[in-house]
Protein backbone atom coordinates (compact mmCIF):
# COMPACT_ATOMS: atom_id res chain seq x y z
CA UNK A 1 0.00 0.00 0.00
CA UNK A 2 1.27 3.69 -0.73
CA UNK A 3 1.15 5.15 2.94
CA UNK A 4 -0.71 8.45 3.22
CA UNK A 5 0.14 11.49 4.76
CA UNK A 6 -2.17 12.19 7.32
CA UNK A 7 -3.78 15.57 8.51
CA UNK A 8 -5.19 15.49 11.85
CA UNK A 9 -7.32 18.56 12.40
CA UNK A 10 -11.02 19.47 13.78
CA UNK A 11 -11.12 22.03 10.92
CA UNK A 12 -11.19 19.85 7.93
CA UNK A 13 -12.02 22.39 5.34
CA UNK A 14 -9.20 24.40 5.15
CA UNK A 15 -6.77 21.91 5.20
CA UNK A 16 -8.19 19.69 2.54
CA UNK A 17 -8.95 22.98 0.51
CA UNK A 18 -5.70 24.40 0.46
CA UNK A 19 -4.36 20.93 -0.78
CA UNK A 20 -6.91 21.06 -3.65
CA UNK A 21 -6.10 24.20 -4.54
CA UNK A 22 -2.32 24.07 -4.55
CA UNK A 23 -2.60 20.70 -7.04
CA UNK A 24 -5.58 22.25 -8.75
CA UNK A 25 -2.97 25.49 -9.83
CA UNK A 26 0.01 23.21 -10.13
CA UNK A 27 -1.57 21.38 -13.20
CA UNK A 28 -3.41 24.26 -13.90
CA UNK A 29 0.22 25.96 -14.49
CA UNK A 30 1.79 22.85 -15.96
CA UNK A 31 -1.03 22.21 -18.54
CA UNK A 32 -3.51 25.03 -18.64
CA UNK A 33 -6.65 22.71 -17.36
CA UNK A 34 -7.49 20.74 -13.91
CA UNK A 35 -10.12 18.20 -13.99
CA UNK A 36 -11.30 17.28 -10.75
CA UNK A 37 -13.47 14.36 -9.23
CA UNK A 38 -15.52 15.52 -6.76
CA UNK A 39 -17.36 12.75 -3.87
CA UNK A 40 -20.62 13.02 -2.41
CA UNK A 41 -21.90 12.36 1.46
CA UNK A 42 -21.54 14.82 4.75
CA UNK A 43 -17.49 14.86 4.45
CA UNK A 44 -16.83 17.06 1.56
CA UNK A 45 -19.21 19.89 2.40
CA UNK A 46 -16.62 22.18 4.85
CA UNK A 47 -13.81 21.78 1.86
CA UNK A 48 -17.03 22.77 -1.01
CA UNK A 49 -17.12 25.76 1.60
CA UNK A 50 -13.55 26.42 1.53
CA UNK A 51 -13.11 26.79 -2.12
CA UNK A 52 -16.14 28.30 -2.77
CA UNK A 53 -14.56 31.44 -0.57
CA UNK A 54 -11.03 30.97 -1.50
CA UNK A 55 -10.27 30.00 -5.24
CA UNK A 56 -8.72 32.63 -6.86
CA UNK A 57 -11.16 33.66 -9.69
CA UNK A 58 -9.04 32.98 -12.53
CA UNK A 59 -8.43 29.34 -11.41
CA UNK A 60 -12.40 28.93 -12.84
CA UNK A 61 -11.42 29.81 -16.34
CA UNK A 62 -9.01 26.22 -16.58
CA UNK A 63 -11.50 24.42 -14.09
CA UNK A 64 -13.19 20.46 -15.06
CA UNK A 65 -15.45 19.29 -12.57
CA UNK A 66 -17.19 15.91 -12.38
CA UNK A 67 -17.63 13.62 -9.79
CA UNK A 68 -16.40 9.86 -8.59
CA UNK A 69 -19.42 8.82 -8.06
CA UNK A 70 -23.41 9.61 -8.33
CA UNK A 71 -27.00 8.15 -7.11
CA UNK A 72 -29.17 7.37 -9.97
CA UNK A 73 -31.91 9.51 -8.96
CA UNK A 74 -34.69 11.13 -11.00
CA UNK A 75 -33.99 15.02 -12.89
CA UNK A 76 -36.87 16.85 -12.57
CA UNK A 77 -36.17 19.67 -14.67
CA UNK A 78 -32.59 21.51 -15.50
CA UNK A 79 -30.38 23.42 -13.52
CA UNK A 80 -29.48 22.62 -10.28
CA UNK A 81 -32.61 22.74 -8.53
CA UNK A 82 -33.92 20.03 -10.69
CA UNK A 83 -31.61 17.61 -8.89
CA UNK A 84 -32.43 14.88 -6.27
CA UNK A 85 -31.48 16.49 -2.64
CA UNK A 86 -30.02 13.29 -2.24
CA UNK A 87 -27.65 13.71 -5.06
CA UNK A 88 -23.80 14.49 -4.43
CA UNK A 89 -24.29 17.34 -7.56
CA UNK A 90 -26.89 19.20 -5.85
CA UNK A 91 -24.67 19.21 -2.33
CA UNK A 92 -22.00 20.92 -4.51
CA UNK A 93 -23.86 23.05 -5.99
CA UNK A 94 -25.37 24.51 -2.58
CA UNK A 95 -22.34 24.55 -0.82
CA UNK A 96 -19.89 25.56 -3.76
CA UNK A 97 -20.98 26.04 -7.34
CA UNK A 98 -24.12 28.31 -7.61
CA UNK A 99 -21.68 31.09 -4.89
CA UNK A 100 -18.48 30.42 -6.94
CA UNK A 101 -17.67 33.79 -8.19
CA UNK A 102 -17.39 32.27 -11.69
CA UNK A 103 -18.49 29.02 -13.55
CA UNK A 104 -16.25 26.35 -13.76
CA UNK A 105 -15.13 26.00 -17.65
CA UNK A 106 -16.74 22.67 -17.43
CA UNK A 107 -18.98 20.93 -15.09
CA UNK A 108 -19.84 17.02 -16.05
CA UNK A 109 -22.41 15.26 -14.20
CA UNK A 110 -23.11 11.73 -14.20
CA UNK A 111 -26.46 11.53 -14.45
CA UNK A 112 -29.29 13.37 -16.73
CA UNK A 113 -32.64 11.71 -16.18
CA UNK A 114 -32.82 8.89 -18.41
CA UNK A 115 -32.40 5.17 -17.26
CA UNK A 116 -29.34 4.12 -15.47
CA UNK A 117 -27.85 2.10 -18.52
CA UNK A 118 -28.26 5.60 -20.94
CA UNK A 119 -26.79 8.18 -18.21
CA UNK A 120 -23.51 5.40 -18.03
CA UNK A 121 -23.44 5.61 -21.67
CA UNK A 122 -23.71 9.48 -22.14
CA UNK A 123 -20.96 10.13 -19.32
CA UNK A 124 -18.57 7.64 -20.77
CA UNK A 125 -18.75 9.55 -23.78
CA UNK A 126 -18.69 12.77 -22.65
CA UNK A 127 -15.86 12.01 -19.77
CA UNK A 128 -13.63 10.62 -23.04
CA UNK A 129 -14.22 13.44 -25.00
CA UNK A 130 -14.60 16.62 -22.51
CA UNK A 131 -11.95 14.97 -19.55
CA UNK A 132 -10.13 12.51 -22.28
CA UNK A 133 -10.97 9.92 -19.55
CA UNK A 134 -8.77 11.10 -16.97
CA UNK A 135 -9.04 13.20 -13.57
CA UNK A 136 -6.13 15.16 -12.31
CA UNK A 137 -7.33 15.58 -8.83
CA UNK A 138 -9.86 13.30 -6.69
CA UNK A 139 -11.37 14.71 -3.46
CA UNK A 140 -12.57 11.16 -1.71
CA UNK A 141 -14.83 9.93 1.15
CA UNK A 142 -14.19 6.31 2.84
CA UNK A 143 -17.69 4.40 4.22
CA UNK A 144 -17.80 2.57 7.41
CA UNK A 145 -16.82 -0.44 5.47
CA UNK A 146 -14.22 1.37 4.00
CA UNK A 147 -15.55 1.58 0.46
CA UNK A 148 -14.65 4.79 -1.76
CA UNK A 149 -16.70 6.30 -4.44
CA UNK A 150 -19.56 3.38 -5.11
CA UNK A 151 -17.10 0.92 -5.05
CA UNK A 152 -18.01 -1.35 -2.23
CA UNK A 153 -16.34 -4.60 -0.61
CA UNK A 154 -16.40 -7.84 -2.12
CA UNK A 155 -18.58 -6.54 -5.10
CA UNK A 156 -17.40 -6.95 -8.79
CA UNK A 157 -17.52 -3.18 -9.62
CA UNK A 158 -13.59 -3.40 -7.58
CA UNK A 159 -12.17 -5.92 -9.74
CA UNK A 160 -13.34 -3.86 -13.35
CA UNK A 161 -9.89 -3.03 -14.69
CA UNK A 162 -11.40 -2.02 -17.98
CA UNK A 163 -14.11 0.07 -17.94
CA UNK A 164 -13.72 4.03 -17.13
CA UNK A 165 -17.66 4.01 -15.52
CA UNK A 166 -19.75 1.15 -14.72
CA UNK A 167 -23.28 1.11 -13.72
CA UNK A 168 -23.81 -0.18 -9.87
CA UNK A 169 -26.92 -1.92 -10.04
CA UNK A 170 -27.63 -3.19 -6.68
CA UNK A 171 -25.64 -0.86 -4.48
CA UNK A 172 -25.55 -2.27 -0.50
CA UNK A 173 -26.10 1.29 0.89
CA UNK A 174 -29.06 3.26 -0.51
CA UNK A 175 -30.25 4.13 -3.17
CA UNK A 176 -29.14 0.64 -5.04
CA UNK A 177 -28.81 2.39 -8.42
CA UNK A 178 -24.78 4.53 -8.93
CA UNK A 179 -22.65 5.15 -11.29
CA UNK A 180 -19.20 5.44 -10.43
CA UNK A 181 -15.31 6.04 -11.99
CA UNK A 182 -13.40 2.76 -11.87
CA UNK A 183 -10.29 2.04 -9.53
CA UNK A 184 -7.84 2.33 -12.46
CA UNK A 185 -9.28 6.14 -12.94
CA UNK A 186 -9.03 6.71 -9.67
CA UNK A 187 -5.78 5.99 -8.85
CA UNK A 188 -4.54 7.34 -11.74
CA UNK A 189 -4.63 11.36 -10.60
CA UNK A 190 -1.73 13.59 -9.90
CA UNK A 191 -3.25 14.24 -6.32
CA UNK A 192 -5.68 12.49 -4.45
CA UNK A 193 -7.49 14.27 -0.99
CA UNK A 194 -9.58 11.71 1.46
CA UNK A 195 -12.11 13.82 3.87
CA UNK A 196 -13.32 11.60 7.10
CA UNK A 197 -15.12 12.35 10.01
CA UNK A 198 -15.71 10.71 12.96
CA UNK A 199 -15.67 8.04 15.23
CA UNK A 200 -17.70 5.47 13.65
CA UNK A 201 -14.80 5.59 10.38
CA UNK A 202 -11.76 4.98 12.86
CA UNK A 203 -11.34 1.09 12.73
CA UNK A 204 -11.74 1.01 9.18
CA UNK A 205 -9.22 4.01 8.24
CA UNK A 206 -6.84 2.02 10.74
CA UNK A 207 -7.40 -1.28 8.70
CA UNK A 208 -6.95 0.43 5.07
CA UNK A 209 -3.73 2.17 6.80
CA UNK A 210 -2.33 -1.01 7.46
CA UNK A 211 -2.78 -2.23 4.11
CA UNK A 212 -6.41 -4.44 4.87
CA UNK A 213 -6.71 -5.21 0.87
CA UNK A 214 -10.53 -6.77 1.58
CA UNK A 215 -11.39 -2.86 1.96
CA UNK A 216 -11.31 -0.74 -1.36
CA UNK A 217 -9.49 2.06 0.35
CA UNK A 218 -7.14 -0.26 1.63
CA UNK A 219 -6.44 -1.32 -2.01
CA UNK A 220 -6.58 1.97 -3.51
CA UNK A 221 -2.80 3.03 -4.44
CA UNK A 222 -2.92 6.68 -6.29
CA UNK A 223 0.03 7.49 -8.92
CA UNK A 224 0.37 10.78 -7.46
CA UNK A 225 0.66 12.34 -3.67
CA UNK A 226 -2.70 10.59 -1.16
CA UNK A 227 -3.43 12.54 1.70
CA UNK A 228 -5.95 11.59 4.56
CA UNK A 229 -7.52 14.62 6.45
CA UNK A 230 -9.09 13.60 9.59
CA UNK A 231 -10.93 14.53 12.24
CA UNK A 232 -9.20 13.56 15.70
CA UNK A 233 -12.21 11.13 16.25
CA UNK A 234 -11.49 8.96 12.87
CA UNK A 235 -7.59 9.64 13.15
CA UNK A 236 -8.50 7.84 16.79
CA UNK A 237 -7.26 4.10 15.81
CA UNK A 238 -4.15 5.08 13.85
CA UNK A 239 -0.49 3.93 15.11
CA UNK A 240 1.05 7.46 17.18
CA UNK A 241 3.50 7.61 14.10
CA UNK A 242 0.95 8.33 11.69
CA UNK A 243 -1.31 10.27 13.61
CA UNK A 244 1.43 12.84 14.10
CA UNK A 245 2.94 13.34 10.56
CA UNK A 246 0.33 16.36 9.62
Amino acid sequence: MKTPTVHVTDDPGPVAGRLIREALAARTAHTGRARLGLSGGSSPAPVFEWLRDNLRPELYTSLWVTWVDERHLPVAGGGPAGYDRRSNIRLAYETWLEAAPRNPACILPMVAGGSLDADLEAFRRAFDSEFAGVLDVALLGAGPDGHIASLFPGRPELEDRSAKALAVRTSPKPPPERITLTLPVLEAVDRAVLVAKGAGKADVLARAYAGDESLPLGRYRPQGAWHWVLDSEAASALPAEARETG
